[in-house]
């Protein structure tokens, strides 16, 4: 199996910051802080659920974390306009979301308990969970707060289920959702999700394989990328012989940015272009990959020095980016300091 990986050093639940003398919750010992000046300003959200009940310790820690990526995700909440209704109920009101999807106008907007009672109703965990992300309309994926709040609450309802497999998606889904959403996700609530992911699971089944390399990608972002490429060694020989070439692209490109950030740039490289090779494969099921894969591989060919081919492909991508997205989109913005801090 993988080799275990623990948090020698836990994060304050409210800064993300720590230090030698980090302060717990004494009631439900789940969530630490810097200070008493964190944890009071952490209290409005925390009260929602502090308990002393030692099983409840995991469902805080989530629930914290799915908070935090509301949080992050509320200032690009589009409002809805006057008199806009509910496409399901038909009414309006408070509580009515932007679905983020391809719909426009009043078919645009839901309210998520509607939306949730619709996706009870069919009988699957993966159909339920399929209803809970894509919307039935345009077929394009739900975004921002509705997506997360759907995904809160097919967590909620599943993760005691009494069916397994529902158990796993739950927690599969919701630790993507926070991996994605979070800069610094908490490493104790993805453990947790994590577990309930792959509880019962062999080795080798596609679903503990995807976790793992989820939980690769926690440790990178939290900054530990010697305990990301420990796992991702480990794991990626399973996932050329057991999994989808997605899962193995992304394993890829994580192994290369783990050996990135530790320097190790000549053993960066070769991986880096395996990744861009099946990011190209795999362009007409995701067109992210691709870009993502050469952002990564210039970054490679740049800090080892060689900057004209790093320079061409940036260049490239500046120019998708600007005709896809905006020249003044975050995306495009980014590729364009690269060319700035590299090459000037």
């Amino acid at each position: 199996g993988p080799p275990d990986v623990h948090l020698t050093m836990p994060l304050c639940a409210f800064c993300r910051k720590t230090n030698a003398r980090m302060l717990r919750c004494t009631r439900c010992k789940a969530l630490f802080y810097c200070d008493k000046e964190c944890q009071r300003a952490d209290w409005k959200l925390h009260k929602q659920f502090c308990s002393g009940d030692p099983a409840m310790r995991p469902f805080i820690a989530v629930e914290h974390e799915v908070e935090r990526a509301l949080a992050a995700q509320r200032g690009h909440q589009v409002e809805p306009p006057p008199d806009v209704r509910c496409f399901i109920c038909l009414e309006g009101g408070d509580g009515l979301m932007s679905q983020g999807c391809g719909c426009r106008g009043t078919s645009g907007f839901v309210h998520p308990e509607c939306l949730e009672q619709m996706a009870a109703s069919v009988g699957t965990p993966e159909d339920n969970l399929k209803r809970c992300l894509f919307c039935s309309t345009c077929g394009q994926s739900f975004t921002g707060v509705l997506r997360i709040v759907l995904m809160r609450k097919y967590w909620r309802s599943n993760r005691l289920s009494p069916q397994e497999d529902a158990r796993r998606l739950a927690a599969t889904v919701l630790s993507n959702e926070l991996c994605g959403t979070l800069e610094s996700p908490d490493f104790e609530a993805q453990e947790y999700l994590h577990d309930a992911a792959t509880h019962g699971l062999g080795e080798t089944h596609p679903g503990r394989i995807m976790s793992i390399v989820e939980r690769a990608n926690v440790l990178l972002k939290l900054r530990r990328p010697s305990d990301a490429l420990q796992l991702l060694q480990v794991t990626v020989p399973k996932v050329k012989l057991h999994c989808t070439e997605s899962l193995l692209y992304v394993a890829l490109d994580l192994m290369a940015g783990s050996l990135l950030v530790l320097g190790r740039l000549e053993d960066a490289l070769p991986i880096a272009a395996d990744a861009v090779e099946l990011a190209e494969r795999l362009r007409s099921e995701n067109s992210d990959f691709r870009h993502r894969a050469n952002d990564l591989y210039a970054h490679c060919l740049a800090s080892l020095g060689r900057r004209q081919e790093a320079s061409a492909i940036w260049m490239k991508e500046v120019e998708y980016r600007e005709r896809v997205y905006g020249p003044n989109h975050a995306a495009t913005q980014t590729i364009k300091r690269n060319l700035e801090y590299f090459l000037e």
